[in-house]
C-alpha cells in the first residue's frame, strides 16, 4: 500500500471493511501486518469508524441527489477543499465569506464569468451537506457574580475620579467591531473536535 497517509474517505471505508472481514478479536498489530498499514492509522480508523461510516453514508446520499455537475465543477471542488481546510483550523465561516472566496477562486481558475449568487451558494451547500451551526455554551461560562461585584463596588470608585461631563457610555461598540460570527457553516458530519475549535476561537 502507498505510504500516503492522507487517505480519501472511500479508502478509509475500504480499509475498515478489510479489518472487519478478519476474525473477531484480531489484534491491531495483526491488522498492520496483514494490510501494511501503520498502527497509528489502524487505531485512528477503528476509533473513528462510526463517524466515518456516517460521513460516507451522507456523501453517498448527497451524490445520489446531486445534479450532474453543478455550475462550475472546478470552482466548486476548489471551494470545498478550501472550506474543509479552514474549518480544521477553527475558523468560522459565513455565507458571504464563502461567496467571496468562490469568486476569488474562479478568477484564479480563469472563470471570469462565474458569479456566486445566493441560489448557487444554497445549492452548493446542499450538495456538500453543509449546515449553519450556532455556537453555544459561552453564556454559561460567564462569572456573573464577579461581574455584579465589579459593577457595584469597583465601577463606582472609578467614576469618582472623573467629572460627570467627562463620562459617557460607549456600550460594546469596541467589542463588536471585529467580533467573530456567533456560529459557522460546517459539514453536517463535522467531528466534535472540529466543532469545539470553531466555538472556542
Amino acid at each position: 500500500m502507498s505510504k500516503r497517509t492522507d487517505l480519501l474517505i472511500s479508502e478509509k471505508i475500504a480499509l475498515l471493511k478489510k479489518f472487519r472481514s478478519q476474525p473477531r478479536g484480531t489484534s491491531q498489530r495483526k491488522l498492520c501486518e496483514l494490510f501494511g498499514v501503520p498502527k497509528s492509522t489502524v487505531s485512528k480508523l477503528l476509533n473513528e469508524e462510526t463517524l466515518l461510516r456516517e460521513r460516507w453514508t451522507l456523501e453517498q446520499a448527497s451524490l445520489g441527489k446531486r445534479k450532474r455537475d453543478g455550475k462550475d465543477p472546478e470552482v466548486e471542488e476548489a471551494l470545498n477543499l478550501w472550506f474543509s481546510a479552514v474549518l480544521t483550523k477553527g475558523i468560522r465561516i459565513s455565507g458571504p465569506i464563502l461567496k467571496n472566496e468562490a469568486e476569488e477562486l474562479a478568477q484564479m481558475l480563469g472563470r471570469s464569468d462565474f458569479e456566486a449568487t445566493d441560489g448557487w451558494l444554497s445549492r452548493w451547500k446542499k450538495r456538500h451537506t453543509i449546515k449553519y451551526k450556532r455556537a453555544h455554551g459561552e453564556k454559561g461560562s460567564a462569572d456573573t457574580v464577579e461581574a455584579e461585584k465589579w459593577m457595584s463596588i469597583v465601577f463606582p470608585q472609578l467614576l469618582r475620579e472623573y467629572k460627570p461631563d467627562d463620562i459617557y457610555n460607549a456600550d460594546e461598540t469596541g467589542l463588536y467591531y471585529r467580533a467573530t460570527p456567533d456560529g459557522s457553516l460546517c459539514y453536517a458530519y463535522q467531528s466534535s473536535v472540529v466543532q469545539r475549535r470553531l466555538w472556542t476561537v
